[in-house]
């Protein structure tokens, strides 16, 4: 839950789309798919940059790591891994996802991330 609001993630066709109830509004992501929240110790990874005016910012995590790119990391199979990423930030109470995905990049779903990378979501939400 976020501002009241249940949130949950959805296959469209071959998109990530986060739906959010009970108003079944759906934003379609640029992640692909599977696609997860990024998470810490269980729970849904927010931060806040008051620099840019965000209030709250979180991350949907999504098209899996190939094999190659898992073992040059060292990844353990059953840790849920991906290789893109998209902020998406809670904007006068509304969900917007940053047009900026990360892509490349090693993103797990239940490790955290360090909070460099949500600043340059917000960074790219208020140029």
């Amino acid at each position: 839950m976020i501002a009241d609001q249940r949130l949950l993630l959805a296959e469209a066709g071959d998109k990530c789309v986060l739906k959010v109830l009970p108003d079944n509004y759906l934003l379609e992501l640029d992640v692909g798919l599977p696609c997860y929240f990024q998470r810490m110790e269980g729970m849904l990874l927010i931060e806040s940059f008051p620099e840019f005016s965000v209030d709250r910012i979180f991350a949907v995590i999504g098209t899996s790591l190939n094999e190659e790119t898992r073992n040059s990391f060292g990844l353990d199979p059953s840790i849920v891994c991906a290789e893109k990423a998209q902020g998406i930030i809670i904007d006068r109470g509304q969900l917007v996802a940053v047009d900026q995905v990360a892509d490349g990049g090693v993103w797990c779903r239940d490790e955290g991330v360090d909070r460099k990378r949500y600043w340059e979501f917000a960074e790219s939400f208020r140029d």
